[in-house]
């Protein structure tokens, strides 16, 4: 599969040259070029482990056909997308992650935030 290629190069490029933990792909054109499938709303490769889709209920039976190789993430109506994403992050303990998002960092320290709060 050439998504799968595709994402090797990114990782090794990303990760062992560049020394990134994870990276999040949001853009149209880049998301069907790294999987394959033209619904998903983001894509985060992980530095080990499988990429996650994140799609919305409209594409999520399509993109557990066609993401068979990504873990496929339904992002419901009302949910945050980006919190979604970040809350991810901090469970793979991803501290250094390539993205156009320039506030997923803000979101980060928002949630950390918050569940200290909460707590």
């Amino acid at each position: 599969m050439e998504s799968l290629k595709s994402i090797e190069a990114l990782r090794e490029k990303a990760f062992e040259k560049k020394k990134f933990d994870g990276f999040l792909i949001t853009n149209e054109a880049n998301l069907l070029y790294f999987t394959g499938f033209s619904g998903a709303s983001c894509l985060l490769i992980p530095k080990k482990g499988e990429g996650i889709i994140y799609v919305h209920s409209v594409n999520y039976e399509q993109a557990k056909a066609e993401g068979k190789s990504f873990k496929v993430v339904l992002v419901k109506l009302a949910e945050d997308l980006l919190g979604k994403v970040a809350n991810q992050i901090k469970t793979l303990k991803i501290k250094k992650e390539a993205t156009r998002y320039k506030n997923l960092r803000k979101q980060l320290f928002l949630n950390s935030r918050h569940e200290k709060s909460i707590i």
